[in-house]
């Protein structure tokens, strides 16, 4: 299922903590947002990359929430469109600092490993309530855009 995603966007290497400063920009603005379709669930969304590594410069990121059909799109947020996919699911528990070594996994092993072929499409973070401020066991779930594996269509169920 597709679905739309409105919020703040940033571009670039994250080496100064651009994805954090976003958030903490974001989040006093998500009421700002009119049209929510899943209150208590955020998302940050990654522009495609195919790995994760020191190699990778730059790459495209914005925090926001899932919005129905029509949505107004807020002065200084943008609207970004996520197509109907197949995901493999990734749950990241612990620290958002230990993220990073998450997405090194993903990409550096587990994607090598399996069958899996990544789709040029954007990948996404779930957030919603066993997220509790990315520390001790706060959980969240990355979503990879995948072909080439049986694996089920991305569509949750409002408080999953």
């Amino acid at each position: 299922m597709a679905f739309e995603v409105v919020g703040l966007y940033t571009y670039g290497t994250n080496n100064q903590g651009e994805i954090p400063a976003l958030w903490q920009a974001f989040i006093p603005r998500i009421g700002d947002i009119q049209d929510r379709a899943r209150p208590g669930v955020t998302l940050g969304v990654c522009d495609h990359v195919d790995h994760f590594d020191a190699q990778v410069t730059a790459f495209g990121y914005l925090a926001g929430v899932e919005v129905k059909d029509g949505a107004k799109i807020p002065e200084g947020m943008e609207k970004i469109q996520v197509a109907s996919q197949t995901y493999l699911v990734f749950t990241h528990v612990g620290s958002t600092g230990d993220l990073e070594e998450t997405y090194q996994y993903i990409y550096g092993s587990y994607l090598f490993q399996s069958k899996a072929v990544l789709v040029d499409a954007p990948d996404f973070e779930w957030y919603d309530h066993r997220f509790d401020g990315g520390v001790g066991q706060s959980e969240l779930d990355i979503y990879i855009p995948i072909a080439g594996l049986d694996s089920v269509d991305f569509d949750r169920v409002d408080g999953e």
